[in-house]
């Protein structure tokens, strides 16, 4: 996932013509992709103790995992509202494709 980030950020300031308000898009995914990272490695390592106490250990594999499917879900949605909002028309670039 970090990969992706920072080969999207890189293919998002080498871009020769951005988009007015494109970078809103681009932070707020950027921030989400972050809190995917941070809620993940508490869940991890930290918050380990706390959640097993609550959950069987089968299901701790649950909690690695919300963080990311919740996370892809809220910038596809958030994503798609804003470039309709702002009228910002993107052609998705893959940052593989680039690399």
């Amino acid at each position: 996932m970090s990969f992706y980030i920072a080969a999207s950020i890189c293919v998002y300031v080498f871009k020769a013509e951005i988009k007015p308000r494109q970078w809103i898009i681009e932070h707020f995914t950027s921030m989400v992709g972050t809190g995917i990272a941070v809620y993940t490695a508490f869940f991890a390592a930290g918050g380990r103790r706390f959640i097993s106490e609550l959950l069987p250990e089968q299901w701790m594999m649950l909690t690695w995992l919300a963080a990311p499917v919740i996370g892809v879900g809220a910038i596809i949605l958030f994503k798609g509202h804003f470039q309709r909002k702002y009228k910002v028309k993107t052609k998705q670039d893959s940052p593989l494709q680039h690399a």
